[in-house]
């Protein structure tokens, strides 16, 4: 439910109609306290000593958002100069709460806006969080902002036109929409997720789709950045999430590691046969510059070759299967925490 308003809270205010988003965030606040979007926009309609007060809550909740404390900062040395109002004493903690619990309830029981923003005021909109992978055909990309995950690839002619669009900080939605045939697209609400899987950093993501069934969608994670990005999926996700790390089925490793031991061995006797040939009747080999070159490879390590080779590519898949059993890798799952009533 806090979710669902945060969101029509965000809309609103993005249609100009502040007063009512302010009063709906206020509304949020006074169900879930801890929730560091509804702050963050709350600091965009209030005055200087207001935007102190919602960043610093939105701080204490995520201490990791740096664009969040990098406008702390700037707002404390405008707050510290002669000419605007000093900084705000520390106050107690109980005296804290009764300030905190001032702002939600004047944002929920007033019908004109609690606070109007100062002129010149710097306004901060969150804008969505992008990983990006470059590889060889062009670059993989993951946004995520408040109310959306974005996942699309680009071809290497794209990214000129990805990085302007980029810069626009656009929410992911609407990034999505502007990227000219992107590939493999996918876009879920973060209202509609039930869980994330990630296991060999791709993430499997359980949801509901606009009829209302399950669905599921795989994501795949830039190197050394998956954990970074389930952390930001729970923050997005809210605190009915959890995240549960233990050590993946069985069945998860024997699959994979099986596949490529058929496929291992499927390939060294395909070559095996191939290379006895060209040994037996050394012809003189045709045919486009791939295979002349395979089949020169081929003729140049002999049979022998290819069974050495082989059997040292399935030593090394026996290995790392023998390794996974001994010690399976760990999965983590974002799940919905069950609560009792």
């Amino acid at each position: 439910m806090s979710q669902e308003k945060l969101q029509q809270a965000i809309s609103m205010i993005k249609a100009g109609n502040k007063q009512a988003g302010q009063k709906l965030l206020g509304e949020v606040l006074t169900e879930n306290p801890k929730n560091e979007q509804a702050w963050l926009w709350m600091s965009t309609l209030v005055p200087l000593d207001k935007q102190i007060f919602c960043l610093e809550k939105a701080l204490s909740i995520n201490p990791a958002n740096m664009q969040a404390r990098d406008q702390l900062m700037r707002l404390k040395q405008r707050a510290s100069a002669p000419v605007s109002q000093p900084v705000p004493e520390k106050v107690p903690a109980k005296e804290a709460v009764v300030r905190e619990s001032r702002v939600m309830d004047e944002a929920v029981q007033t019908q004109t806006p609690v606070m109007q923003p100062v002129a010149n005021a710097p306004i901060t909109v969150p804008r969505p969080r992008v990983w990006t992978k470059k590889n060889k055909y062009g670059a993989d990309v993951i946004m995520l902002d408040e109310t959306h995950l974005v996942s699309f690839s680009v071809t290497q002619e794209k990214l000129p036109a990805l990085l302007h669009i980029l810069n626009e900080r656009a929410p992911a939605g609407e990034t999505l929409r502007k990227m000219e045939k992107p590939i493999r697209p996918i876009h879920i609400s973060l209202d509609r997720i039930t869980s994330v899987r990630e296991l060999y950093g791709i993430l499997t993501i359980q949801y509901k789709d606009t009829a209302g069934k399950d669905a599921k969608a795989s994501v795949t994670t830039p190197d050394k950045q998956t954990a970074e990005i389930m952390q930001a999926l729970q923050h997005g996700l809210g605190e009915q999430f959890r995240s549960v790390a233990k050590p993946t089925k069985m069945m998860n490793v024997l699959l994979p590691v099986s596949a490529l031991f058929l496929i291992a061995c499927t390939c060294t006797g395909f070559f095996y046969w191939l290379a006895n040939g060209l040994a037996a009747e050394q012809p003189d080999i045709h045919g486009s510059a791939t295979a002349r070159g395979l089949g020169n490879l081929l003729l140049l390590i002999g049979p022998n070759g290819v069974l050495c080779i082989g059997g040292v590519a399935l030593l090394i898949l026996l290995a790392v299967l023998v390794a996974n059993i001994a010690k399976p890798p760990t999965e983590t799952t974002l799940v919905r925490s069950v609560t009792t009533q």
